[in-house]
């Protein structure tokens, strides 16, 4: 019955277009007869603005899919907010020309890497489309894997290709990484079990056959890179084991795919993939003559309404100078919609992030 009723108030919103919807309904009136009154029912239509957020709405009216297209002098003119009661009440006023501001377009960081030191004109260290090429370039400061395992919960993949795949890869960006002490499949019985109930299956076969804690671990996830095995998974490595892992789908393995991913396994180990233009050539005026620290911080909080949602509070801090682009990071929960950060934090060790 209720869904029925969702049903037919759907269908008395039609959209005519332009951000605009008729709502279909009754008007009803007494008409006054010689045998006495008489309801008078009649199908009406009005016209209201599509509820949603404004952006949407502006896109729809003027016919752009790009919000950077919008015409805001067309909507602030064609509008009318002058015109409304409740806002000439309140004493408003709004100016029918934006105000002009001066802007500029900052330059996107140039990178360098061990094949820009020798070559610093190289045009391949500025971004194209919003991304940098790392094919064919060695990284600036790579790291050596020694002790690694495979792990795959896909039925699709083959490790032992992937691995020599990504130790060759890795060769190539300047990391040595040694052939995987194992490659652990997962028992085919537990595949249908749920994710923690997997997870816990396949780190008793990590546990039988490696000798220790690994170096790392890279995980082939059953589909992709959003399925339920991700998040317990991510939890028991780097919160109960404390090892660095490395996820992978396998849909699509490529060189560029696996170069991404060496890119982030090397960060995660302690590495530099690259340093920025101005870590290289110092030019910042008060960072480059004495030893500084450079502190962030900031606190996030729930959605409007929740109340009892933790608030999160996180800090980071430079290392390594007169490198500005290494950091540690530290998180923590607080009372909810508290601003000011709730006590000092503490590094209670000393982790490479």
């Amino acid at each position: 019955m209720r869904i029925d009723i969702i049903l037919l108030l759907l269908l008395n919103f039609v959209d005519v277009g332009g951000g605009v919807t008729a709502c279909r309904g009754f008007h009803s009136s007494f008409r006054t007869t010689q045998g006495g009154l008489l309801l008078n029912m009649d199908v009406s239509s009005t016209m209201i603005l599509t509820p949603g957020p404004v952006l949407d709405f502006l896109l729809t009216n003027q016919n752009l899919r790009d919000p950077r297209q919008i015409d805001w002098g067309r909507a602030i003119k064609n509008y009318r907010y002058d015109d409304d009661a409740m806002v000439k009440a309140c004493g408003i006023s709004v100016e029918k020309q934006l105000t002009a501001v001066e802007g500029r377009v900052l330059n996107a960081p140039k990178l360098f890497t061990v094949e820009d030191l020798k070559v610093s004109n190289s045009e391949d260290c500025i971004p194209r489309n919003g991304r940098w090429n790392f094919n064919q370039k060695r990284l600036f400061s790579p790291i050596e894997i020694k002790r690694w395992a495979v792990v795959n919960f896909s039925v699709r993949c083959d490790t032992s290709h992937l691995s020599r795949d990504l130790i060759n890869c890795g060769r190539s960006k300047g990391i040595k990484i040694e052939r995987p002490h194992s490659l652990i499949e997962e028992d085919p019985r537990w595949r249908r079990s749920g994710p923690v109930v997997r997870v816990e299956k396949v780190f008793q076969l990590i546990k039988e056959k490696l000798p220790g804690l690994p170096q790392f671990l890279l995980c082939v996830l059953p589909e992709r890179k959003n399925c339920d095995v991700y998040g317990p998974w991510k939890k028991k490595n780097l919160s109960e084991m404390g090892i660095f892992t490395g996820c992978i789908s396998p849909m699509k393995i490529n060189d560029q795919y696996l170069t991404n991913v060496l890119l982030k396994i090397n960060s995660k180990l302690g590495g530099v993939n690259s340093l920025l233009d101005v870590e290289h050539i110092p030019t910042l005026p008060l960072l480059k003559s004495s030893p500084t620290l450079i502190l962030g911080m900031d606190v996030s909080h729930g959605s409007p309404g929740q109340s009892d949602i933790p608030s999160i509070a996180d800090v980071v801090g430079s290392r390594s100078w007169p490198l500005i682009s290494r950091y540690r990071a530290s998180v923590r929960t607080q009372s909810p919609k508290v601003e000011m950060i709730e006590g000092p934090f503490v590094f209670a060790s000393y982790k490479r992030t």
